[in-house]
């Protein structure tokens, strides 16, 4: 899951940021440190901390809270904070997300708060007997989601093998608007 959001506090005070009982609590410290902490399915958290001077008051920043691929990370203004490895699945909401403090410590402003899920795609199901051949052992794909010139000079084979026999394939190649001979 992740939970991104603006936020701009006003005064260096102890505080929650927001709270979703049962998966997440983000706090400050009162000294401009981060703390946020995940809960986990049966049990167990994670913290993440960040130390002041993380979120200076009077200033806007981005917070960036993501729990995927085996790691919980944080971010504030596009710089990692704190990561930590995690082995349990988030836990579930056992209550609606509250942003602030119930006892009124946070002072500052809340903006674009947003929150989601990954949908992780596991790939084709590929038959016993069967087997995907690569020509290069890794693919790398360039800032655009296209094949990287710098590492594939040419396209990429795959062969779909049965029984060590091909039986189909293609080329990964990259995209452009350069005519094919």
């Amino acid at each position: 899951f992740f939970l991104e959001l603006d936020f701009q506090p006003m005064e260096d005070a102890s505080a929650t940021l927001l709270e979703w009982p049962g998966l997440v609590k983000i706090g400050l410290d009162g000294r401009g440190g981060l703390r946020a902490t995940v809960s986990f399915a049966g049990g167990g958290a994670v913290n993440l901390l960040a130390p002041a001077p993380a979120a200076i008051s009077g200033r806007w920043h981005r917070l960036v809270l993501q729990v995927v691929e085996g790691k919980a990370r944080l971010r504030l203004d596009g710089r990692s904070l704190a990561e930590e490895p995690v082995e349990a699945s988030p836990g579930k909401n056992s209550a609606p997300l509250r942003v602030g403090d119930p006892r009124g410590s946070y002072l500052g402003w809340v903006d674009e708060l947003l929150a989601g899920v990954f949908a992780l795609e596991s790939g084709p199901v590929i038959p016993d007997g069967h087997a995907l051949v690569l020509s290069t052992p890794r693919i790398l794909l360039d800032g655009d989601g296209l094949l990287d010139p710098r590492v594939h000079p040419i396209p990429v084979a795959l062969e779909i093998l049965d029984l060590d026999i091909p039986v189909g394939g293609f080329l990964i190649a990259r995209f452009g608007e350069e005519e094919l001979p």
